[in-house]
């Protein structure tokens, strides 16, 4: 483009347009993708100049940015004619046709096809998004165990199953156990830039270990997770990463930030950023006091 016009017009073809929007400020990704029911990585990847991380969005502010795939949605070309090659015909193979022999039968699938059959309790909600077996809990479980693993009230599962006191669930049959997604996006850290939904059945300590944070941190991101996942509850969206990320309690009038992201801050973590900007470590904590008189 070193020889890209300064006046005149160009010619688009309409169909290879992208829907726009106009960047405001104190838009993240995350905003301007709820907002136009689109994902968070495909306003990142229709707008590269806002970087891998979308940290660059607020330098866009006041400009038109794609929020549709640019040059239009693709088309699969028609397929190549192929020519058909002579066949040989085989002689036959003595031996017994493969669907008249013996097959073992399982009553849990359709008609010998590979679709499960489930049979649900009577009274089960079919417009939920999660069902277990009662099976998967043994011969017999209460409401209340069932409830605690899926992150719901044991009066939940007794209503969306028409399940009466005492609750219990057969082991024969299957229940639902969350109607709708939930999720902590009210909540959810400004700077966040990725999220992910802990899958029914994993615990805190599995999800933080998978993206490698720790539930203090699964706490800053997502306030009222708890610093010990007191309230955590499976079937969530977390945010799981954030940067340039700023704990509550900072100075109000703060006009410096720096990240904490040297390699050494674990064996000094504050003192590398004090001397960095020659203040002392009393100011520091008072600028900062999330990060406590230790560090």
């Amino acid at each position: 483009c070193a020889n890209f016009p300064t006046s005149g017009t160009l010619c688009i073809p309409t169909n290879q347009r992208c829907k726009t929007y106009t960047v405001k400020s104190g838009d993240t990704c995350a905003k301007i993708a709820d907002a136009n029911k689109v994902a968070w990585v495909q306003i990142v990847s229709w707008n590269p100049v806002f970087g891998e991380d979308c940290t660059k969005v607020k330098s866009y502010v006041g400009y038109p940015i794609c929020i549709s795939t640019p040059g239009g949605d693709w088309v699969n070309p028609s397929p190549v004619p192929i020519t058909s090659e002579a066949t040989t015909p085989l002689s036959s193979m003595p031996g017994t046709v493969a669907s008249l022999l013996p097959r073992p039968t399982n009553t849990g699938f359709i008609n010998g096809s590979d679709e499960w059959h489930y049979t649900y309790g009577n009274g089960t909600r079919l417009d939920c998004i999660t069902y277990v077996n009662g099976s998967d809990f043994g011969a017999s479980a209460s409401c209340a165990d069932v409830a605690k693993d899926a992150g719901v009230n044991a009066t939940d599962i007794a209503e969306w199953n028409q399940l009466n006191d005492p609750c219990m669930l057969n082991g024969n049959l299957t229940y639902c156990v969350q109607r709708m997604k939930q999720n902590f996006t009210s909540s959810m850290t400004q700077y966040c830039n990725l999220q992910d939904t802990a899958t029914y059945g994993m615990s805190c300590q599995q999800f933080v270990a998978l993206w490698a944070i720790d539930s203090k941190r699964l706490n800053d991101w997502n306030p009222g997770v708890g610093p010990n996942c007191e309230n955590w509850m499976p079937g969530r969206t977390y945010c799981v990463m954030a940067r340039h990320f700023r704990q509550p309690g900072i100075l109000a009038a703060c006009s410096k930030f720096v990240t904490a992201n040297e390699t050494g801050r674990l064996s000094n973590p504050c003192g590398l950023i004090e001397q960095a900007n020659g203040i002392a470590h009393g100011r520091f904590v008072a600028w900062n006091p999330a990060v406590f008189n230790n560090c």
